[in-house]
């Protein structure tokens, strides 16, 4: 479908936006923009989120002047410099306790695929032409008027995600972008996908094997921090891009109940317990292959094989839940809970309360406690322990100490 049609369909749709931003009510903001003479401006997700009335968590500013010059200025009045990335000509300020990035304005010279050669620039609408998609190409100076070289805000208003310029060749220059392209659909675009943007996805999907894990890992977890993922993931699935991020063939009906779940029984998106949705059902080695392809760390290697591979579809008693819990920890109980398909929110919700009220008790009995008692270190303490805390567990936790000891005398 055409960009024209798209925006026909979606007159009624589209975003009322101000035709300037109010920067004015964050005094180091206007401190930051005098001591670079004002030759500076706001750009990307700041500008793009700012319109949006979207909570803002990055600053980013962009200027003509010079990684040096920057740091001279900025110095000149007391504002500490990090010199972060000089080789791209990023600095970091920072100011009210909060770190802001400027970077020189830049044109690509050439890319493989992966890094791009640049050099600097002054020119605004040249820096805004080597960004990735129309809605991250704007700019904003102090006094909040918006300087939009690629349609960017009138696209921002129609839920469009467009690549700036030719998608293919976009792709080409940066195999990262095809992630981002979904990444950002999911979390801004509307109704259908820009046909272009679909097909040079597709085309250049193979190279994606040429991504580092970590950059696949980034990306797909802030796709799948989306209020609704699930079209994006079906789409990527549909035109062979998802193959190349998780080397399996994914199931989305768990995905599509945990969401249903999230959005009607009061659940936080946590975008592990997604991916632990996609993989349900996954084989062990599928599992180890995904573990590796975005490497994940230890932590959440261990979380999200717990959560896909070890199933647990028992929450019928409140002895057996309170088990559970203590053998997984709050947290995961309350995870495994929300993938399973045993309850309804009626006892979703009872089962949640009592996890998150029951304090879980410490078995209160160690092993130099049974080494007053004569038993010789080894095996023995252990098994002795194991055995003992069972029959405890057994009582409800409420046997005392004294007389788990007395049991085990006993035994």
């Amino acid at each position: 479908m055409s960009r024209q049609k798209l925006k026909q369909e979606k007159l009624s749709q589209a975003e009322p936006f101000p035709d300037k931003i109010d920067w004015a009510k964050q005094s180091y903001l206007k401190e930051l923009f005098a001591a670079l003479d004002g030759d500076v401006r706001f750009v990307g997700g700041c500008v793009r989120d700012s319109l949006l009335g979207r909570a803002i968590n990055d600053i980013d500013l962009a200027t003509p002047l010079k990684p040096e010059d920057v740091i001279k200025k900025l110095e000149a009045e007391n504002i500490r410099v990090i010199p972060t990335g000089l080789k791209h000509g990023t600095v970091t300020a920072y100011i009210a306790k909060k770190n802001i990035e400027i970077t020189t304005l830049r044109k690509d010279v050439n890319c493989d695929g992966r890094h791009a050669n640049v050099e600097f620039t002054d020119d605004w609408e040249e820096d805004a032409k080597r960004r990735d998609f129309t809605i991250n190409a704007m700019s904003s100076d102090i006094d909040g008027v918006i300087y939009d070289y690629a349609t960017g805000k009138e696209d921002l208003s129609y839920g469009l995600v467009r690549f700036v310029g030719n998608a293919n060749e976009r792709c080409v220059e940066d195999i990262l972008r095809i992630l981002r392209f979904f990444r950002f659909f999911s979390h801004y675009g509307k109704g259908e996908f820009g046909s272009d943007a679909i097909s040079a996805c597709a085309k250049n999907a193979d190279q994606i094997k040429s991504l580092s894990g970590e950059r696949i890992k980034s990306e797909m977890i802030k796709l799948l921090q989306a209020v609704n993922p699930l079209p994006v993931l079906q789409k990527m699935q549909k035109i062979n891009v998802l193959e190349y991020i998780i080397a399996f063939e994914a199931d989305f009906v768990k995905l599509e109940e945990l969401i249903d779940k999230e959005q009607n029984w009061n659940v936080a998106i946590d975008p592990l317990v997604r991916l632990a949705a996609i993989a349900d059902n996954v084989k062990k080695a599928e599992f180890e292959n995904l573990c590796k392809k975005w490497k994940l760390s230890n932590k959440e290697q261990k979380r999200l094989g717990r959560l896909c591979l070890d199933r647990l579809d028992n929450f019928s008693s409140e002895k057996i839940n309170k088990e559970s819990i203590r053998s997984l920890g709050k947290e995961l109980f309350k995870d495994k809970l929300v993938l399973s398909d045993v309850c309804d929110k009626e006892n979703f919700l009872a089962i949640t309360d009592f996890a998150e009220g029951w304090v879980i008790p410490k078995f209160p009995v160690g092993g130099e406690d049974l080494k007053k008692i004569g038993l010789e270190t080894g095996p023995e303490i252990g098994r002795v322990l194991r055995k003992a805390e069972d029959w405890w567990a057994e009582k409800d936790y409420q046997p005392s100490k004294a007389e788990i000891i007395s049991y085990i005398e006993a035994l």
